[in-house]
């Protein structure tokens, strides 16, 4: 099933100015004391980007999964309250909070934020953060914003509101409980319909489908709770992690927020759905929660998890994730769906790409703290392209982040765009940079798909390519390289130039 995609993604390779309480793009590179962003689009320009003003315009309308997934780090003693806006025409479509604890995320945390809907042609779209008070927070560098569209076949569930209280012990699907068009609202294709708490398919052909669930719990009790979430294809769980809910001395320091990413194969009359249980305390999912589900193109792509932490990340020895010799007792991780075209050897940890084009990547890192005792863990997490180690090839992706022993295991979003060449490879590298170390947890993912190829960005068309927008000096890029069609893989932009 050859879809031809329309996207885009951005990447920010840079820190932020600090954020304060007016609505910053972070992706204008004017926000950044030195930007470095880099971005790939759909040759037919689709979904293009400004330089100048960070503004995306949406030139093929048509519905549209965005994937914001923002690492924010408080430089500050005082907890701060961020808010995420996602914008349409400059208009407010949706809105998401989340504290950022000066004692847990002055190290930087990652907060992922989802928006599934329709646009119309040269409908803007952009992304903005805010803090509650002060100037001491900025988004880091790893932040990304992936948008998807052309799909045809598609279930979008999204709470409006809270949910009731979700007790221990009882499994919950947070997306689709109580009443629609109060507390959730859904938005189908023809051959998806909602049939109690679940997607139903009810297409004649089997289809590819991207699963993205992201959760946001909350707790209004003292007492923290591990939770437990879970995508299930007909009542079976086909993938699962645990994240913690940490309690504080402000039980308001909410909510967290944790993904599940996942390729699934639909045949006629599969239903799917995301569910979660907490395991000691009652916790709440606030509205912005959402889990969406959507046909992809199935010429290439691979869905794996792992069956076992892995060794002992210690601090300055990165490991390389999904590689046999990273874990004591291995055993090959779980195809999540049948893999095709795309090769993985566990005895490299490599993914190696059949053709050249634009892949999407999408992983869920869950990670713990060596020791059960020890504060305040630094790591980082880097994506090399065409590496065999952790220190060669090309760096097309990195995020620093912190592990903490109070509030782990913990869970961190990689959502992106990238392009590569017939029999690229790429691998994820993980790198603990404090002692005593972290360790890569059971059921961490990995997942690409193709979606679309060079000269033609998502299968028509001519053009396409990686580009990447820096500053020189203090002065920063106004030039739409966007507007381009034809080749521009490894150009640089800047002040206009190139």
């Amino acid at each position: 099933m050859a879809i031809e995609h329309k996207f885009l993604s951005i990447i920010n390779r840079t820190d932020t100015t600090a954020i304060s309480t007016s609505d910053k793009d972070p992706f204008i590179p004017s926000n950044h004391s030195s930007p470095t962003i880099e971005y790939v689009n759909d040759s037919n320009n689709s979904v293009s980007y400004n330089s100048g003003t960070g503004g995306i315009t949406i030139s093929g309308g048509g519905f549209y999964h965005i994937s914001f997934s923002c690492y924010l780090k408080v430089s500050g003693t005082t907890d701060r309250i961020a808010t995420i806006k996602f914008k349409k025409n400059n208009s407010v479509i949706s809105t998401s909070t989340t504290v950022l604890e000066s004692s847990f995320h002055d190290n930087v945390t990652e907060r992922t934020f989802t928006y599934f809907g329709s646009f119309s042609d040269n409908d803007t779209l952009q992304v903005t953060v805010s803090i509650d008070a002060g100037s001491d927070v900025i988004v880091s560098k790893g932040t990304t914003l992936t948008i998807l569209g052309n799909s045809t076949s598609f279930g979008n569930a999204v709470r409006i509101s809270g949910t009731t209280a979700q007790n221990p012990g009882v499994e919950l699907n947070p997306f689709i409980s109580g009443s629609q068009g109060t507390n959730y609202t859904t938005n189908t294709s023809a051959d998806i319909t909602v049939s109690g708490s679940v997607f139903k398919y009810t297409g004649a052909a089997t289809k590819l489908y991207m699963a993205y669930a992201n959760y946001l719990p909350t707790t209004s009790t003292l007492t923290g709770t591990q939770i437990t979430f879970r995508l299930k294809k007909n009542n079976t769980t086909n993938y699962s992690n645990i994240t913690a809910l940490v309690a504080t001395s402000n039980p308001n320091n909410k909510p967290y927020e944790s993904t599940l990413t996942s390729l699934q194969s639909l045949s006629t009359n599969d239903y799917i759905e995301a569910t979660s249980t907490p395991s000691s305390s009652s916790i709440y999912h606030i509205a912005s929660s959402s889990f969406t589900v959507l046909d992809v193109n199935d010429e290439a792509y691979i869905s794996i998890k792992t069956n076992q932490a892995s060794n002992s990340i210690l601090n300055n020895s990165p490991v390389i994730l999904f590689k046999s010799s990273s874990y004591t007792s291995f055993t090959e991780p779980t195809q999540l769906v049948t893999t095709t075209g795309i090769s993985y050897s566990s005895n490299t940890g490599l993914f190696t790409m059949p053709s050249d084009g634009f892949y999407y990547i999408s992983s869920n890192m869950v990670m713990s703290s060596v020791s059960g005792s020890i504060d305040h863990l630094t790591a980082s997490f880097v994506l090399r392209k065409n590496a065999s180690n952790c220190s060669d090839g090309t760096s097309i992706w990195n995020m620093d982040t912190k592990v903490d022993a109070q509030e782990d295991p913990v869970e961190r979003t990689l959502t992106g765009i990238f392009q590569f060449a017939a029999n690229d490879t790429v691998l994820l590298c993980a790198n603990a940079t404090s002692t005593p170390g972290i360790t890569s947890n059971v059921n961490s993912s990995f997942t690409i798909f193709k979606v679309g190829s060079v000269g033609g960005g998502g299968g028509g068309g001519g053009g396409g390519g990686t580009i990447r927008i820096t500053s020189f000096g203090s002065r920063s890029g106004g030039f739409s390289a966007g507007s381009f069609g034809s080749p521009t893989s490894g150009r640089t932009v800047g002040n206009g130039f190139f």
